[in-house]
This record gives C-alpha cells, structure tokens and sequence, in this order.
C-alpha cells in the first residue's frame, strides 16, 4: 500500500467549504454559539477552515427558511456536496473542530466516524 493510499485525503485546491452560522440576536445563546466557534476554528488547520457566514435570523428570516432552521443556534456546513449541521452552543470546541475538519476528508474517510 502506498503512502498516499494510507492518508485520508485533505480538501481539493480551489475548494472552500462554507459555513453558515444561524443566531437570534443578540441572544446569550447566539454569543456563546460565535465565542464557541471562534475557539473551534483555532483547533482546525487554516486549508481546513470554512468561511463563515453569520446570519440573524431576525434580519434574515427568508434565508434561514430557505435553509429549513427552525432552532438557533444553528451551524450548516456545506462542501462539495456534503452538509452537515449543528445545533446548540456548540460548546466543545475539540468536537465541533472534529466535524470541520472531517468535512473536507474525502467521502469514504468522512463516513467512518466513530
């Protein structure tokens, strides 16, 4: 087996995930939720890293719809297909960064969670 068939694969050049994170104001909840993520973004490597987008559902009620949020916070994780989402305050930093970072592996890497 060779060297690049024993690593899982990292994101595709040019590919960006993207991150939307759903908050109610100014809430406690929506600034714990931010706080919270913030630290989990330092626990990612950057190629792994999402841009993020915050949107108040308040503001933006159409698009959190859109986007079928019915509770904040809400974190929706989009790559290439793949969608993962997350609700709460995401409160263990080391958990959250996990579900970023796995969503750049490929498919077959990303499936096998224990």
């Amino acid at each position: 087996m060779s060297s690049a068939e024993t690593t899982a694969p990292g994101p595709i050049p040019g590919e960006r995930a993207t991150a939307k994170l759903y908050i109610a104001g100014d809430s406690p909840q929506s600034a714990s939720a931010l706080a919270n993520l913030r630290t989990a973004f330092e626990t990612v490597p950057d190629e792994n890293l999402p841009t993020l987008e915050v949107i108040d559902i308040y503001d933006s009620p159409l698009e959190a719809m859109r986007d079928g949020v019915i509770v904040t916070p809400t974190l929706i994780l989009d790559y290439l297909g793949k969608r993962r989402i997350l609700f709460g305050e995401l409160s263990d930093p080391h958990k959250t960064g996990a579900v970023l970072a796995s969503l750049t592996r490929s498919p077959l890497a990303a499936t096998h969670t224990p």
